[in-house]
């Protein structure tokens, strides 16, 4: 009895998706000549002879197709115990790798509370409406890096890597010139930074430049798709060496696979935070995510958005170790954006004032916020303990 056309594409696919997961296992081999034995026979399985097995199906009857299915399970199975084979978890020498990994990254004080930092093998994420500053609050986090000879690489889908420098040497001018003057009231922003360049007045610059071209990699990335980054970052390991600090700006911009079979956006960016993740946890860099947040999301609270509100994927969010959100408060002016740390595996939760030099996105200072909630809660705490002091015990 054949089956009827649904029926019979979804078996295709399986044995097609099956196939697949065969040949990746096949290449984590490194070409090792496979062997299974089925129905007391040797046979010898490569991705010519898979899939000379499927077009050996001239009609496609439900027990031809549910036989090739049925090998290609068996077949996975084997595959599965070949590449993985040993269970046992040697606890020493995991615990010396991991002590063995770089320190994370801390923020500069310039942030607020010292104990919150990037993890080494971790993404950390940065989300928060178009216009409010991603990239250059991002921006921010790389020159606390290059400054304290950290390497950076970034991955720019949103600007272009002479946009890019121009508004990181804009930041770090606005920076210098507060820690001098102690004013926010800068005039260095990008205009002025190519205006001097056409001008070829860039003497002032040259510091700035320096400290860049030794530690700051930028790769335009328009257009790129997870493959094409997680390439770029191996490629620049094995040339200049494991980079402290990869940024990713931003992720809605990573464009799906072109193998990739789903055409619902949603679940392209799973896959691409699937991959990256796994990327990010197989090395020895932190990784910072720059991502937009729906405007159409529900705001728990005034001022930075909701976590939950991560653009077209919660897994943004599910996979980070530490998440930040920023925003403006309708009662505050342009020198003041708000910043809330939402999850944080390894610290604390916190949520501070940012001071910003408004012509070029500079962070000057930072002040931690804190509700009249925490304030009558930590009144109780204290009187609870008052009370346990005057007690008197027989």
């Amino acid at each position: 009895m054949h089956l009827i056309s649904q029926e019979k594409k979804a078996i295709i696919k399986d044995i097609s998706d099956l196939a697949k997961k065969i040949n990746e296992l096949e290449k984590e081999k490194k070409g090792k000549e496979l062997q299974l034995t089925i129905d007391d026979k040797t046979l010898h399985f490569s991705r010519r002879q898979l899939e000379l097995m499927e077009l050996s199906i001239v009609e496609l009857t439900y027990e031809n197709l549910l036989k090739i299915k049925n090998k290609l399970i068996s077949l996975l199975s084997f595959l599965d115990l070949e590449v993985k084979p040993n269970l046992k978890v040697n606890a020493l020498e995991h615990l010396q790798n991991e002590a063995n990994r770089p320190d994370g990254i801390p923020l500069s004080e310039r942030w607020g509370p010292q104990e919150i930092e990037f993890k080494i093998g971790l993404p950390s994420v940065l989300g928060a409406y178009s216009g409010v500053g991603k990239s250059r609050t991002s921006l921010n986090f790389c020159y606390d890096c290059i400054t304290t000879n950290r390497k950076v690489l970034f991955f720019s889908l949103e600007m272009t890597p002479g946009q890019l420098i121009a508004n990181l040497i804009a930041i770090a001018k606005a920076i210098d010139y507060y820690k001098s003057n102690g004013s926010s009231n800068s005039n260095y922003f990008t205009k002025r930074v190519l205006n001097s360049i056409k001008e070829n007045d860039i003497d002032d610059y040259s510091t700035i430049i320096n400290l860049v071209d030794s530690h700051l990699t930028v790769i335009d990335s328009a257009g790129f798709t997870t493959s094409n980054i997680i390439t770029a970052y191996e490629q620049y390991v094995s040339n200049t060496g494991i980079p402290d600090l990869v940024i990713i700006d931003y992720l809605q911009k990573i464009r799906a696979e072109k193998s990739s079979r789903n055409n619902d956006r949603r679940v392209q960016v799973i896959e691409t935070i699937e991959l990256l993740t796994d990327a990010a946890k197989r090395s020895d860099s932190a990784w910072l995510w720059i991502s937009q947040i729906n405007r159409q999301s529900v705001a728990d609270k005034p001022g930075a958005p909701a976590i939950s509100g991560f653009q077209e994927s919660a897994a943004i969010e599910q996979n980070a170790a530490l998440t930040m959100t920023i925003g403006r408060r309708k009662d505050q002016g342009p020198e003041n954006i708000e910043m809330w740390i939402e999850k944080n595996r390894f610290g604390r939760y916190a949520k501070f004032d940012l001071v910003l030099d408004p012509s070029s996105g500079a962070v000057l200072s930072s002040q931690e916020i804190h509700t009249d909630k925490e304030n009558k809660e930590t009144k109780k705490t204290s009187s609870k303990s008052n009370n346990k002091k005057n007690e008197v015990k027989f």
